[in-house]
């Protein structure tokens, strides 16, 4: 079970031994130049009822005698926000043109990868006409005649 501290964070269900989680973090960034993104992580035993991950959001006092395997904190950053100078008059402009760079991200790698197969496979196909053309030719040679 989840604490969440801040209703834009969403957790997402496990897929395999990956936790995943998404929140809104940076609509702060205007006002401060940098930030550092903090986690705090317990792992505990599944098979454990009493553990602290079973227990979800309790008070310190009860949360410092509850049991768990792996607690750790994680710190990254400085995470910085680019600033372009020419949307300085337009605060909104730079949030809707990283939107849109983000959502086009994935449909980029498509065509690139869609145009590298493209490309491997004309690359194949010439290799096999070539191999035929010159397997041909080598049926049909000179041959002297017998007298």
């Amino acid at each position: 079970s989840r604490c969440n501290q801040d209703e834009t964070c969403k957790v997402y269900p496990l897929s395999g031994h990956y936790g995943r989680f998404q929140f809104d973090a940076f609509k702060f960034l205007r006002s401060l130049g940098s930030v550092y993104l903090q986690c705090k992580i317990l792992i505990c035993d599944s098979s454990d009822h009493q553990s602290r991950c079973n227990q979800g959001c309790v008070s310190r006092r009860k949360r410092d005698i509850s049991s768990y395997k792996w607690k750790t904190d994680s710190v990254i950053g400085p995470i910085r926000l680019k600033k372009d100078r020419s949307a300085s008059g337009n605060p909104g402009f730079q949030d809707q043109i990283h939107r849109e760079e983000t959502q086009n991200q994935p449909f980029n790698s498509l065509h690139l990868f869609s145009f590298m197969a493209l490309a491997l496979n004309v690359v194949i196909v010439a290799v096999l006409i070539a191999r035929r053309f010159v397997n041909q030719r080598a049926d049909y040679k000179y041959q002297k005649l017998q007298n």
